[in-house]
């Protein structure tokens, strides 16, 4: 359960349940019950178990306010609490009566953050043909911004997309334009790998991105999307993970879709 000052005194601002492991999990139990009060520190009345909560209603157990929690979250409600929280750390560098809540910090419209960038303050490793081709119109987001974006979580994306072959969408004039899938070797595509035709008889060579240079080489070409196979290269015929293909409806937020993948992990 979570709290924050407003108006000198502390209130209730929503719990968070996901974010820790079992070691984690067992620390914050430790810590929290050195704190065990009789008596909470807000009204306790305020104090509602989510619609999914397993917590009944009046079996709180009440602490000292003085853990602090950094913790990330999509929105805040109507009633003042953090919807879709998820637990990130303690923290030590601030004195419990100084946490408030946060305003969010409003981003520069898309215009600006285009300018700003194509001002060269922030360079990629490579040299990017065409980098101020617009990706996608409704925010400006460029060419430059897909490689930058690509290089800023390659140690995330390589692991899932190395010794397996990968079908590219492509949006050679943005994704407003037309799109449309790449999963064979062309002479004109440098920097890929490419696997053996005998992987896939009778058709060419299936493609691989294996290295930040190959992932490079597809941001590139527009590269918008990587669809893997479920097995590796080496044992092609003996898949080895599932995907879930989450396909949200109209008016289902990132957050949401966040959330029950979540759920599914």
């Amino acid at each position: 359960m979570l709290g924050y000052h407003e108006d000198g005194r502390l209130r209730y601002g929503g719990s968070v349940g996901t974010g820790w492991n079992a070691k984690t999990g067992q620390e914050l139990h430790a810590k929290l019950r050195k704190l065990e009060v009789d008596k909470p520190a807000v009204d306790a009345s305020s104090v509602k178990p989510g619609r999914w909560s397993k917590r009944a209603a009046g079996t709180e157990r009440w602490v000292k306010p003085q853990l602090i929690v950094e913790v990330a979250f999509s929105e805040w409600t109507p009633d003042g609490n953090v919807r879709h929280p998820t637990y990130k750390g303690l923290r030590t560098d601030k004195p419990p009566n100084s946490i408030t809540r946060e305003a969010a910090k409003v981003q520069p419209p898309p215009t600006q953050v285009t300018a700003t960038k194509s001002a060269g303050i922030r360079a990629t490793s490579v040299k990017v043909t065409n980098p101020e081709r617009v990706i996608d119109p409704s925010t400006g987001l460029t060419k430059v911004d897909l490689v930058r974006y690509y290089e800023s979580i390659s140690d995330w994306l390589l692991p899932h997309l190395k010794n397996r072959p990968v079908s590219l969408v492509r949006a050679p004039t943005g994704i407003a334009g037309q799109l449309f899938f790449q999963k064979h070797l062309e002479s004109k595509m440098p920097g890929l790998d490419a696997y053996s035709p005998d992987l896939w008889p009778g058709h060419s060579a299936l493609l691989g991105v294996n290295s930040h240079s190959a992932l490079m080489a597809a941001a590139q070409m527009n590269a918008v999307e990587f669809h893997t196979w479920n097995s590796i290269a080496s044992t092609i015929d003996k898949p080895d993970r599932v995907i879930f293909d989450l396909d949200p409806g109209d008016g289902v937020t990132w957050a949401h879709v966040a959330l029950f993948a979540l759920s599914v992990d």
